[in-house]
């Protein structure tokens, strides 16, 4: 028999079954509240077998394990409480603004994250798929911009679907399984597009550091973090095979002077996946353009980002859009005849130079590569001619597993959209959970 539906008079909700009513999310919870951070100045605080989560932890996914611990000294001395397992939690401001968990052990939260504590009637896995089914209209609450943040209190008024005890463990069972049958398709390809990239890694890694013919003698680099390379090979500084410059401060540029409408100046956030995005751009007039003369960009400059969280991030500019420039974080290496771009590009991209880079890492409080110790950086290459054709082979193979990812990540991209939709459609009654 079809099941009969009504208007529910709330637009994001639409047309729910007869017998079913609207209410606020709040009337599902026996109480809603925000956590808290213990005293950051306080080391000892940190220390404890108090679960803290702080809000990146929330995935719209269950949370099985606890990530950070506090002391109860911690607990009492600041503003989070404890929240018990079987809650829903919401990311409330920052990057994971809206993100939902499912809590399944006790924990306490920073203060980005609000906890959905279900009353005695409501079913609990119930109530987080259906915080995540309303996660849009969640977000339409959302205030202050990119790191802005939700309002508790709008929050908590949304209008949503009110169904029985039965009905609500009904469709948490279903979707539970419906879900969790989801997720481990997701699982496996997330785990191929790993197995690619190592492929790819490991690719690159034998291409600049061993050539393409298999049968040449080797020899000792005398290098030890790079081992035998081809014996007509030779290795040679940075410093004599290319020219490295970056920006030495801004000039008294200041962000009001920013324009709509200029030059794009590149930050390490222009860089993904290895390739240039020029997305989400800065830009600066003709006159703080021109000033920097040595880091206008050209085609076949590598780009090596040297400061910060992102240290070891490169791309090549290939097909720039419009003359641009960077910002500090990135020095700008153009090489001269003993050395392709392209093929340097690719001796970055390698786990021996990646490897390297995290060792320079160690220690250090903020990452960062002066232009000294950049131009003092060993690299192992054959002549040109031999570059330019290992160049050329990464680029067709590295083209091939990068079509084979963006075809898993469609794939997982398809099954994640399913999921949203098949959360919505049980949730609001659209689909009959039998």
């Amino acid at each position: 028999m079809t099941r009969v539906m009504k208007d529910s008079g709330v637009d994001w909700i639409g047309k729910i079954p007869q017998g079913w009513d609207i209410t606020k999310i709040k009337n599902y919870c026996k109480t809603v509240f925000s956590g808290g951070t213990p005293d950051t100045t306080r080391p000892e605080y940190w220390e404890g077998e108090i679960s803290w989560l702080p809000s990146g932890e929330l995935q719209n996914c269950t949370i099985t394990q606890p990530v950070r611990f506090i002391t109860n000294e911690g607990l009492v001395n600041s503003s989070t409480k404890m929240i018990p397992a079987n809650t829903t939690l919401i990311a409330m401001t920052g990057a994971t603004c809206g993100n939902v968990g499912y809590l399944t052990f006790d924990s306490c939260a920073n203060q980005s994250v609000t906890a959905y504590i279900a009353k005695d009637k409501t079913y609990s896995k119930f109530l987080y798929y259906l915080l995540q089914s309303a996660r849009e209209e969640i977000l339409l609450n959302k205030t202050g911009g990119a790191q802005g943040g939700i309002n508790v209190s709008n929050c908590k008024n949304i209008s949503v679907p009110f169904l029985s005890y039965v009905v609500q463990q009904a469709i948490a069972d279903y979707l539970d399984k419906k879900c969790g049958e989801i997720d481990k398709v997701v699982e496996t390809e997330k785990a191929v597009i790993e197995k690619l990239k190592e492929y790819k890694q490991s690719i690159i890694t034998e291409a600049v550091t061993k050539g393409l013919d298999k049968s040449v003698t080797l020899k000792d680099s005398g290098i030890e973090w790079i081992g035998k390379i081809p014996a007509h090979w030779e290795s040679m500084k940075l410093k004599f095979c290319t020219y490295i410059r970056a920006r030495l401060g801004w000039k008294g540029l200041k962000a009001e002077e920013y324009v709509e409408e200029g030059y794009p100046f590149l930050s390490a956030f222009n860089i993904v996946n290895s390739k240039l995005v020029f997305e989400d751009l800065n830009f600066i007039n003709q006159f703080r353009y021109d000033e920097s003369p040595e880091i206008k960009l050209q085609e076949s400059d590598v780009l090596l980002v040297k400061d910060g969280a992102g240290i070891g991030k490169c791309a090549i500019v290939e097909n720039m859009p419009k003359p641009s420039t960077v910002n500090g974080s990135i020095a700008v290496i153009t090489t001269n005849n003993l050395l392709k771009g392209k093929f340097l590009y690719y001796y970055f991209l390698s786990n021996l130079f990646q490897a390297y880079i995290d060792r320079l890492k160690d220690g250090m409080g903020v990452p960062h590569l002066f232009q000294s110790d950049l131009r003092e950086i060993t690299i192992v290459m054959p002549k040109s001619e031999e570059q330019q054709q290992i160049a050329d082979y990464l680029d067709k193979k590295c083209s091939e597993i990068d079509q084979a990812i963006a075809h898993k990540e469609q794939v997982i991209e398809k099954f994640t959209e399913y999921k949203k939709s098949l959360i919505y459609e049980c949730v609001t009654g659209k689909k009959e959970v039998a």
